[in-house]
């Protein structure tokens, strides 16, 4: 029975870190051409679902409200300057302007829980985060780096 208790012991860590989801490959995230200095806003979802269809990697941001302070803060402190700094497209849509279809986005039925980030891997959503799961990131350029930069390489 002894035995038996430090089989146990010894393979639980092992178990139990096991059972996180593995990360994949980076997504690779090709820099613009054009030098960047803000993000792209795009007139309507018909942009999303054609870089969908043509199964592009890139990087998708959505808000809710204009005038919320988290949104200000993250697109002037935090998304402006790593698009200045890195140079990659990075595609803002208002969350009305999905229509309720969200391609991934892990957005809440209210929409209280933006802004939001997806990464799309050949069109097709991989990754994300919501305001409510790590404020940090959408408040601290450092964090955001770090977050971002486990999941996208840039060439």
């Amino acid at each position: 029975m002894r035995r038996f208790l430090k089989g146990i012991l010894f393979t639980l860590p092992f178990l139990l870190t096991g059972c996180k989801p593995a990360l994949g490959a980076k997504i690779t995230i090709t820099k613009s051409r054009e030098v960047l200095e803000t993000f792209i806003e795009l007139a309507d979802k018909s942009a999303v679902t054609n870089l969908i269809s043509a199964e592009a990697n890139f990087v998708l941001v959505s808000y809710a409200l204009v005038g919320c302070s988290c949104w200000g803060q993250f697109h002037i402190q935090v998304l402006n300057p790593y698009i200045s700094e890195t140079n990659i497209p990075i595609y803002v849509l208002h969350t009305d302007l999905f229509n309720n279809e969200y391609y991934g986005l892990p957005i809440n039925e209210a929409k209280t829980n933006t802004p939001v980030i997806g990464l799309y891997k050949e069109g097709v959503y991989t990754y994300g985060l919501n305001y409510f799961e790590d404020e940090a990131v959408f408040a601290k350029l450092a964090t955001f780096k770090t977050w971002i930069g486990r999941y996208i390489m840039i060439v």
